[in-house]
C-alpha cells in the first residue's frame, strides 16, 4: 500500500477521544477528590448499549489490570490508603447500594479474584510482582485454604481478613504496596451488580465520573478495531474534523505506539493527556495508509442538533444526544430558535442517546409535560425513594413525535415514558434498551477516584419497572444500523404524523389542573 500524508487543515486548539463501549458512551469528569467532600454526588441513568456477555472473573482481572488508569491508581496507594479505600467502599455499599452483598460473600470473592490474578500476566505487571512459580503455588493454597475457614461476618472482620492477607503477601512475594487492598476493593464491588464500580484516575488527575460540556483530545469517538482502534464519530469543530477525518478511518499507531492487540483504554490513553500537546497519528482509509499530526484540545460537546424538517409545513426537529450538564439549556435555546423560525409541531429525535443525568431527563420532560407524572425512583434511603411530577411554570403545547430506538437508554427511556403515558405526544420507532437502575457517583476521599453505585429503579408514570422491558412504541419503525434509509423513514412516519388530527388533539387537550389527560392511541 501507498504511503501518503492527509490534507491537514490550520489547527487552533483540541478535543478528546471519546470512547464507545458497552459500559460507558457518555464523557464523565468529577471535579478533584479532595474537593468533593463538599460537593453532593451526582445521580445518574447509567449510559449503556448493547448486552455484552458476562466476562469471567479471569477475564475481568486481566482487563482491569490492562487498563492505564488502574495502573495509575495502583502506583499512588499505599497498602495503609489501600486499606483505607476498601473500607470507604464498603460503607458506601452499606449505605447506599440497592441490595448490598455480605462481607462473607465479598471476602469470598477477594481471595479467589487474588489466587486468580496471581496467574494473569497484566496483574503481575501492574503490580510488580517478584515470585517464583513454588512461591505463587504456596500463596494460592494458602488463600484457598483461608476461603474455606475464615468466618466474616462485619466489616471489621473483614478488615481483619485484608491484614492478614497482605501480611502473607509481605513474607511470600514483592508487589506494589497497595496491591491487596486494590484487589480486595474491585472484588467486593464485583459482587454487586455490573454498573458498580471504583473509577479510577485519567491522566488529569481526577476520575472521569460525569457529564460534561467539553473534552480534551482530538475529537473522535472510537471503538476497538483489529488493527488498533475504529472512528465511529468525528466530532464538529475538532482537530479530527479539521483534517478531514471520517468515519471508518482506523487509527493503528499514535506516537509510534502500535495499537494493534491492545485494550481499548491502552489505546485510548495515548490519545487523552494535556491540550497543547501535538500527537503523531497513523491510519489506514481504505486499504491506503497515511499520517497526520493533530494537537490536543479542548473542545466543546455539542448535546443538540436542530432544525426546521420541513419548513412548509413548519415542523422542527431536535436531536439530543446526551442528558449532560448543558442539556437543559441547549434544549431551551433550541426550541426557542425554532419557535422564531414558525415550527408548529416538533419531531424529538432520541435514537442512539445513551442516557445520562437524571435531573436532565426530568427537566426536559418538564418542558413538555404541564401536568402529571415524570419518573418515580426507589432505593433503600429516603433520598432515593422519590417521585418527579411536572411543575415548570411554561410548557411547549405544540404536537410533538419522540423517535426512539434500541439504543435509546435510560434518561432516554424515562423522557420517551413520560411524554407516551402522559398521552402528551406519540412515540415512533423501535422499542427501547429496557435500562432500569439510577447509579449514583460518590467521591472518595481516601484515594484519587470516584464511585459508582446502583442506588435506586426508576419507575414510568404507569408505575411500570423499566428494568428489562423498556419503551414500546406507538409506531413501529424498525432500524437497521448504518442504513440511513432506514433513518429516513422514521422521520418520515414522524413528519406524516404530526398532520394526524389525534396528535394535535393531545396537545390541545394538555392542561395544568394536574387531571389525567385523555390518552389517544395512534398505531398507524
Amino acid at each position: 500500500t501507498s504511503q501518503e500524508r492527509f490534507p491537514i487543515k490550520k489547527l487552533r486548539e483540541v478535543a478528546p477521544a471519546r470512547v464507545v463501549s458497552p459500559r460507558d458512551l457518555s464523557p464523565r469528569e468529577l471535579v478533584p477528590p479532595r474537593e468533593l467532600g463538599r460537593v453532593s454526588p451526582a445521580r445518574e441513568i447509567e449510559p449503556d448499549r448493547e448486552p455484552a456477555p458476562v466476562p469471567t472473573a479471569r477475564e475481568k482481572i486481566e482487563r482491569r489490570y490492562t487498563d492505564p488508569r488502574t495502573v495509575r491508581l495502583l502506583n499512588q496507594l499505599t497498602a495503609k490508603s489501600a486499606q483505607a479505600l476498601f473500607i470507604e467502599v464498603a460503607q458506601m455499599i452499606d449505605a447506599r447500594h440497592i441490595q448490598p452483598t455480605t462481607y462473607a460473600t465479598r471476602i469470598d470473592n477477594a481471595l479467589t479474584h487474588l489466587s486468580l490474578a496471581l496467574e494473569a500476566t497484566s496483574f503481575q505487571q501492574a503490580a510488580r510482582l517478584q515470585a517464583d512459580d513454588r512461591a505463587i503455588g504456596l500463596l494460592q493454597e494458602t488463600l484457598s485454604q483461608w476461603k474455606q475457614r475464615v468466618a466474616v461476618n462485619d466489616l471489621n472482620d473483614a478488615v481483619a481478613v485484608l491484614d492478614r492477607v497482605q501480611q502473607l503477601f509481605d513474607e511470600t512475594v514483592r508487589v506494589q504496596p497497595g496491591t491487596v487492598g486494590l484487589e480486595f476493593v474491585h472484588a467486593e464491588l464485583d459482587t454487586l451488580d455490573q454498573f458498580s464500580m471504583l473509577i479510577p484516575p485519567e491522566k488529569a488527575g481526577g476520575p472521569n465520573v460525569g457529564m460534561k460540556d467539553s473534552v480534551v483530545g482530538i475529537g473522535v469517538e472510537v471503538e476497538l478495531h483489529a488493527q488498533g482502534l475504529k472512528v465511529m464519530k468525528v466530532l464538529p469543530g475538532g482537530p479530527a474534523a479539521e483534517v478531514s477525518m471520517k468515519r471508518g478511518d482506523v487509527l493503528t499507531a499514535i506516537d509510534g505506539h502500535k495499537l494493534e492487540g491492545l485494550e481499548l483504554n491502552q489505546s485510548v490513553d495515548y490519545i487523552l493527556g494535556q491540550p497543547g500537546v501535538p500527537l503523531k497519528l497513523n491510519l489506514v482509509r481504505d486499504g491506503r495508509r497515511g499520517d497526520v499530526t493533530l494537537v490536543r484540545r479542548k473542545i466543546a460537546i455539542q448535546s443538540i442538533v436542530a432544525r426546521m424538517e420541513d419548513d412548509s409545513r413548519k415542523i422542527g426537529y431536535i436531536k439530543l444526544e446526551q442528558f449532560g450538564d448543558s442539556a437543559v439549556r441547549d434544549l431551551d435555546a433550541a426550541l426557542m430558535s425554532l419557535h422564531n423560525q414558525g415550527m408548529e409541531s416538533l419531531i424529538l429525535d432520541l435514537r442512539g442517546n445513551p442516557g445520562g443525568l437524571l435531573t436532565a431527563a426530568i427537566a426536559i420532560s418538564d418542558r413538555f409535560l404541564p401536568a402529571g407524572t415524570i419518573v418515580s425512583t426507589k432505593g433503600r434511603t429516603p433520598a432515593d425513594n422519590t417521585q418527579e411530577k411536572a411543575q415548570y411554570a411554561q410548557t411547549w403545547k405544540m404536537p410533538l413525535v419522540v423517535l426512539i430506538d434500541r439504543n435509546s437508554a435510560s434518561a432516554s427511556e424515562i423522557l420517551a415514558a413520560a411524554i407516551q403515558e402522559n398521552g402528551r405526544g406519540v412515540v415512533v420507532g423501535e422499542r427501547s434498551y429496557g435500562k432500569g437502575t439510577v447509579q449514583t457517583l460518590f467521591p472518595l476521599q481516601s484515594a484519587p477516584a470516584g464511585l459508582r453505585l446502583t442506588t435506586a429503579k426508576f419507575y414510568s408514570p404507569d408505575g411500570r419497572e423499566m428494568s428489562g422491558a423498556g419503551v414500546t412504541p406507538d409506531v413501529k419503525v424498525m432500524a437497521t444500523v448504518g442504513n440511513d434509509a432506514t433513518d429516513d423513514a422514521a422521520i418520515a412516519k414522524a413528519i406524516a404524523l404530526t398532520a394526524d388530527p389525534k396528535l394535535m388533539e393531545m396537545a390541545r387537550r394538555f392542561t395544568r389542573t394536574g387531571a389525567a389527560p385523555q390518552v389517544f392511541h395512534i398505531t398507524t
